[in-house]
């Protein structure tokens, strides 16, 4: 843990070799297995809550804190605000076909087709009230883990259906066609 200073890490991320850490003090990546990290906040806000952090190959995405989405497209060297996003509370991410997908806290579920560079409001069936906390894809199938339950989605996110769990729902694991999601207070189902 050398060089990392906040060892509250709200999410990682892998790309290859470099290992990201979103903490409270910002992105940090270790190119060494998690030896040592570095702080890699050029772009980003000061004192900057990086609530998510998405890899896919070398563009890399965080989701902070009232401050929406940023983008990387060079392994986190430097960073630029996408824009479209209203002040999104970001606190999940992941990617579908060519589709981004960010969900917030209370502010709904947004889609990008084009990097991030313009975000539309996805998620007809989730209420926007509700705080998307997870985010998963296995196949065609998108899992939208929320503070009122589990909902998914087989058409690219155009619209959700609510599942029947219905407990928040903290994170998912994947592996084959097995789906974990941890539960706020409630074990892993």
């Amino acid at each position: 843990n050398t060089g990392l200073p906040d060892l509250n890490i709200d999410a990682i991320a892998i790309s290859g070799t470099n290992i990201y850490a979103a903490t409270r003090g910002g992105v940090f990546r270790s190119i060494n297995n998690g030896s040592s990290w570095t702080g890699i906040n050029n772009g980003l806000p000061a004192y900057v809550w990086v609530m998510t952090i998405m890899a896919a190959g070398s563009n890399i995405y965080a989701g902070l804190d009232s401050r929406g989405v940023y983008f990387s497209e060079n392994s986190g060297n430097s960073w630029r605000a996408t824009s479209g996003l209203p002040c999104a509370n970001v606190k999940s991410m992941t990617t579908s076909n060519s589709s981004i997908f960010a969900g917030t806290a209370g502010q709904g579920l947004f889609k990008s087709t084009d990097n991030g560079n313009v975000w539309s409001k996805s998620g007809e069936g989730i209420p926007d009230w509700v705080s998307i906390t997870a985010l998963a894809v296995n196949g065609n199938t998108l899992f939208a883990g929320t503070s009122e339950g589990l909902f998914t989605s087989s058409d690219d996110g155009s619209s959700w259906v609510k599942g029947i769990l219905g407990s928040q729902i903290q994170a998912f694991a994947i592996k084959g066609n097995t789906i974990l999601a941890a539960v706020y207070w409630g074990g892993v189902y």
